[in-house]
């Protein structure tokens, strides 16, 4: 139904991108966590159609470390480890 391929680059300074694919049109949520599990960033949340999509994640505001990336449909999620240095 769906994936989410691990970011490029990775690590990355500061900035990240994350592709996914979306086999059926779905409502999904695709959040940035810090180790912690605290919410950093939502990059996306509503409706979206099949097909191909790349989001653009910048931690320059945030501290180096790792991040999870998570893609939630209404049936399952996914998640990515990402690692930021500065």
């Amino acid at each position: 139904e769906f994936t989410i391929y691990q970011n490029y680059p990775n690590p990355f300074n500061p900035q990240t991108n994350i592709k996914i694919k979306i086999l059926n049109s779905t409502q999904i949520k695709l959040c940035v966590y810090n180790s912690l599990g605290q919410l950093v960033k939502v990059l996306y949340n509503g409706h979206i159609l099949n097909g191909n999509y790349n989001f653009t994640f910048d931690a320059k505001d945030l501290s180096s470390g790792i991040y999870i990336c998570r893609l939630e449909t209404l049936q399952s999620s996914k998640s990515i480890k990402m690692l930021y240095i500065k």
